[in-house]
């Protein structure tokens, strides 16, 4: 987490697997810092099942810079083995003072620049006649520092934790303190200091005790004699706290539920107050408007509209989930969770504005949908119609970043804007709209476009990651792609410097269906180490109905990293290519046994045809001396010999 900007967590390793009993094991997960300062939380969760106990020992924190160096430390562990004047690196095994056991997480295997224990400025390594040079590497660039007078924009920071999924109004209240999290004790404390809390987590303005799964850890802060709050406070910065330090154990720790005021016998909703949500999908303008009210919070409750200069319920009963993810679209959400809110009060009497919405659940507002308006009357309590909102992903996991992102839980970071944007589909949701009707297909998690078949509408849907950190090593982005209909016409992938000038990496046409889902990977670019965004950008100039529907649907989106390359070792292409050496050395042995055969059987040949021709040439000489010498099988000797 970053501490100095907000109370999300960033998810960077879930390990899920039963450890075996009695026996140390080892684990390790990589991550990127956005910010500075950051904070490392490790949790520990237990199921009714784990009846052990588990210990940790050993943490350390390291860091890894193949690209760049940071001054005075041993983070640098790329493959660059030449200084700056472009002489070669001597190998450290050279150099006695330099070895692994003394600097054991400085890398000193090959002859590769390095800073052991980094004692000097930047990586260097010995050159020739025992004398060193520095190399030319590029220093990284810092993460952006964020200094605010208190942690979490507060003097007093709270915040609800262990709350169940999908409720994130209901939790354990937790509060720093002098550098730690802490609990409060319940017990004793007014419904002032309840609604105070929840007014300061923006999660409403009532505050409700309830009973919690599980007791929390650490110090408890605080109790009712430590919180002495004026009727007019608006957080506890506006409070007396103290003493710090309470005798309650955490068994009464406070247990939270936040809500906003009902209004159970009004002929008008009080709006929820806006809450500042991070999402990746823009509020789309309409000639209907929306807005959630008398709810638990500001994304599910009695669904309200306005149309012109008229307002009221949707009141009726054909109310389902593909209408309220047009809406909750509209409303900048990613979809809707459900069409309906249990325990809420719902009034009669409330002017009714439109009666019925009928929607197919591809549709990007509700202006493309069938709407009746009837704004005559008033509409009773089971009639109210209700939403519940889908907020965006805001923790990122290993698998759902935006350098890496399954769509699981949204759209991992990235920003979704254009015209008819981009839609998400969630994984095994089939009681959505499903763009593609191959059953295989409808449980994946992915963000799709789609063009329906009497659509005069030109498409440009626009999907741009956020910025990422420069890298000097060429870069590649890939996806996996799924394509039904011929009305789509490209899909283009580009990337944008600092410089904001555009450059495409890929141009795919998708005016044919492609069945399966196909990975496709970008032209390599460099950046020179800029930042960066991607940018996807479907588009459709046609506006002309067609005979089907066209969708694409687009998931896995992969930027791999170089950092990640020279981390993580692959064994199977070792493998591979170990083998491929070996076939070609024997190869190679091969041919030069057979060559050296060739060349000494040649050599030989030579060799008997020479004394032969010597041979015949001294028989010729001493025929008439010797005429039995012509079988003999020693010719040089007896050559000689007949010369006695």
């Amino acid at each position: 987490m970053y501490p100095t900007i907000s109370r999300g967590l960033y998810s960077i390793s879930n390990n899920t697997s039963m450890f075996p009993k009695n026996r140390w094991m080892s684990a390790s997960a990589y991550f990127y810092p956005l910010y500075n300062p950051y904070r490392i939380i490790i949790r520990r969760i237990m199921t009714s099942q784990f009846n052990r106990d588990l210990a940790i020992d050993d943490i350390s924190i390291t860091s890894s810079a193949p690209n760049c160096y940071v001054p005075y430390s041993d983070v640098y562990n790329g493959s660059e083995n030449y200084t700056g004047n472009n002489n070669r690196c001597d190998s450290w095994s050279n150099h006695p003072n330099y070895t692994l056991s003394d600097y054991p997480f400085s890398q000193l295997q090959n002859a590769v620049c390095r800073n052991p224990g980094g004692y000097r400025k930047q990586p260097w390594c010995f050159i020739k006649n025992n004398k060193w040079e520095y190399c030319s590497i590029p220093m990284c660039p810092y993460a952006p520092t964020f200094n605010a007078q208190y942690p979490l924009g507060s003097k007093t920071p709270i915040s609800l934790i262990n709350f169940a999924k999908g409720n994130t109004q209901v939790g354990r209240v937790a509060i720093y303190h002098s550098g730690k999290w802490g609990t409060i004790c319940r017990t004793g404390l007014s419904t002032l200091i309840l609604n105070l809390l929840c007014k300061q987590l923006g999660l409403g303005d009532i505050g409700s005790l309830v009973s919690g799964s599980y007791n929390g850890v650490g110090d408890v802060w605080l109790d009712n004699n430590g919180i002495s709050c004026p009727p007019n406070a608006s957080s506890l910065d506006d409070c007396t706290l103290g003493p710090w330090g309470s005798n309650c154990s955490h068994k009464d720790d406070l247990w939270l539920s936040c809500s906003y005021q009902k209004c159970q016998s009004c002929t008008t909703l009080p709006e929820t107050p806006t809450i500042v949500v991070v999402t990746s999908t823009p509020k789309l303008p309409s000639k209907y408007t929306f807005s959630i009210r008398g709810g638990l919070n500001s994304t599910s409750g009695i669904l309200y509209g306005r149309y012109l200069t008229q307002t009221g319920v949707i009141c009726g009963n054909n109310w389902n989930l593909a209408s309220a993810d047009v809406v909750c679209r509209q409303l900048g959400y990613l979809a809707s969770y459900s069409s309906s809110v249990p325990n809420i009060v719902r009034p009669s009497g409330l002017p009714t504005l439109i009666s019925s919405i009928s929607c197919y659940g591809w549709e990007t507002t509700v202006e493309q949908c069938k709407v009746t308006i009837d704004n005559t009357g008033t509409c009773s309590s089971s009639r109210v119609n209700a939403i519940s909102c889908n907020p965006q992903q805001h923790v990122y996991t290993s698998f759902d970043r935006p350098e890496y992102c399954l769509f699981s839980y949204g759209f991992c970071g990235w920003n979704n804007t254009g015209y008819k944007p981009w839609i998400w589909k969630g994984f095994n949701d089939v009681s959505h709209f499903t763009p593609f009707s191959k059953p295989s297909v409808s449980y994946l998690a992915y963000a799709y476009v789609y063009r329906s078949s009497n659509s005069r509408t030109p498409i440009n849907a626009i999907l741009t990651s956020p910025i990422f950190t420069g890298r000097t090593r060429p870069q590649t982005v890939s996806f996996d792609y799924y394509v039904s209909g011929s009305s789509l016409d490209y899909l283009e992938v580009s990337y944008i410097n600092d410089d904001a000038i555009e450059r495409k990496i890929l141009t795919l046409s998708i005016s044919e269906s492609i069945d399966p889902w196909l990975q496709k990977t970008t032209d390599s670019f460099s950046t020179n180490g800029r930042p960066f965004k991607v940018k996807f950008n479907c588009t459709s100039s046609s506006s002309s109905p067609s005979s089907t529907s066209s969708a694409i649907g687009i998931k896995k989106i992969a930027l791999p990293s170089t950092t990640e390359k020279d981390l993580y070792v692959n064994t199977p292409a070792i493998a591979l290519g170990a083998s491929f050496a070996v076939v070609f050395v024997i190869i190679i042995i091969v041919i030069a046994t057979i060559y050296m055969k060739n060349k000494r059987k040649a050599i030989n040949t030579r060799r008997q045809l020479g004394a032969a021709l010597v041979t015949n040439s001294a028989d010729n000489i001493n025929m008439s001396a010797s005429p039995n010498s012509i079988n003999s099988q020693h010719p040089v000797t007896q050559s000689s010999g007949s010369g006695k």
